[in-house]
């Protein structure tokens, strides 16, 4: 897989308006940074179907557990990152991997027993991004989450948005990895040579018809990705019993005052 196959092109989006639900319970967070404080569970099914994951206070997601008793992000290290590349400064937040300082507080404008939406705004005002957190049940349950980011300014910005996990499938820090345009995996194989892990896997895949191009990756390194250079720990080809993450990246050409929306979802297989 090449680092040409992100055809950089720039597509100009309209722009979108937030209404919260009826029920909604506007809350401001002002935790310091990183923040990794689990804040809402959500769990559903059983033994196969089972799926249980945690909504941090700073919109990460923690210890995804699907099927049961498998762990495919036991760590806190899991999140999201936006590059304005109009001015080539970069926001993330990376959970215990990190954030950078640049980010306003999250505010949770809606939250269920199945969803929870949160919006959090850059520090100098320029872009908002929300996040809605939707579990999704079934035989092949998967946490969903629609990231729209908007810009505030009158000025038309492009922008990388983009979502990163470091998998510890079952708790093993070596994992196979590899990524198509669609979706970024790690899987413990049958033939892995680490007798405690079992075959299992995770998926990262951009859910529904992406409106801004996209490309998953599967990085060489457990660190969150330079959210302004993302193809830095990109490698040639698939990784064997590696300790590395997965990523999937957006790019949008966003016009002053309108959003750019993606969906990513977590699947274990």
């Amino acid at each position: 897989m090449k680092k040409s196959v992100l055809v950089l092109a720039l597509l100009t989006l309209t722009a979108l308006g937030f209404a919260a639900e009826p029920d909604a319970k506007n809350e401001t967070r002002n935790n310091p940074l990183p923040s990794i404080n689990c804040q809402f569970t959500f769990t559903a099914g059983a033994q196969n179907t089972f799926l249980r994951y945690c909504v941090t206070d700073g919109g990460n997601i923690l210890g995804i557990e699907s099927p049961q008793g498998h762990f495919m992000i036991p760590d806190d290290r899991e999140g999201y990152g936006v590059c304005d590349q109009s001015t080539g400064v970069a926001y993330f937040d990376y959970g215990s991997f990190g954030a950078s300082a640049n980010w306003g507080p999250v505010s949770v404008v809606s939250h269920s027993a199945k969803v929870v939406k949160m919006a959090r705004t850059t520090s100098d005002g320029i872009w908002t991004l929300t996040q809605t957190f939707t579990l999704v049940a079934g035989n092949s349950p998967m946490v969903k989450d629609t990231m729209t980011l908007k810009n505030n300014t009158a000025a038309a910005r492009g922008a990388f948005l983009l979502r990163y996990a470091d998998t510890d499938i079952d708790s093993d820090t070596s994992n196979n990895l590899d990524a198509t345009i669609e979706a970024a995996s790690a899987w413990n194989s049958v033939t892995t040579p680490n007798e405690n892990a079992t075959a299992r896997g995770l998926m990262l895949q951009n859910v529904g018809v992406a409106r801004v191009t996209h490309q998953s990756l599967a990085q060489n390194s457990p660190s969150g990705p330079d959210a302004c250079h993302p193809f830095t720990n990109f490698p040639a080809g698939p990784l064997v019993q590696f300790d590395g993450s997965l990523a999937l990246i957006y790019q949008a050409f966003v016009g002053g005052g309108a959003a750019a929306t993606a969906t990513v979802g977590y699947r274990a297989f």
